[in-house]
């Protein structure tokens, strides 16, 4: 007699890595492809002299390291905005994979710079499992 096994699946999200404490939608700049898990900055200027800063109207997909003093989310979803500014489902402070997250430069610089904001990158393990063969 076979012992029969129950088969329960849960999809493994490679991103998510813990709690994820913000999510919202989030302006995204014209002629933007952005990938789920790609890190979105919403550059923050100082110009000279002044004694006020200016935050950008839109969050764009990250070309550099990020920076101290811009906004950085983490794109929950694909998004295109080709035909002209839009919007995108985004993350906030949580944990998430470093090795899901679309980053550029130094992943120790990104790191620290993003905890401010309570951005946490982990290393994690696969959520691949093999379960035993039924007889």
């Amino acid at each position: 007699m076979a012992l029969g096994y129950t088969q329960e699946v849960t999809n493994y999200d490679s991103l998510i890595a813990g709690p994820t404490y913000t999510i919202a939608t989030v302006p995204l700049a014209a002629s933007q492809t952005v990938k789920r898990g790609d890190l979105l900055v919403a550059a923050v200027t100082v110009a000279a002299g002044a004694s006020t800063s200016t935050v950008a109207a839109s969050f764009s997909k990250a070309a550099a390291v990020a920076a101290p003093c811009d906004l950085h989310m983490i794109a929950a979803e694909d998004a295109d905005t080709t035909g002209g500014a839009g919007q995108v489902l985004a993350y906030g402070a949580g944990y998430y994979n470093e090795d899901a997250v679309g980053l550029t430069g130094d992943l120790a610089t990104n790191k620290m710079v993003l905890l401010q904001q309570g951005i946490v990158l982990v290393h994690v393990q696969s959520g691949e499992v093999a379960l035993p063969d039924e007889d």
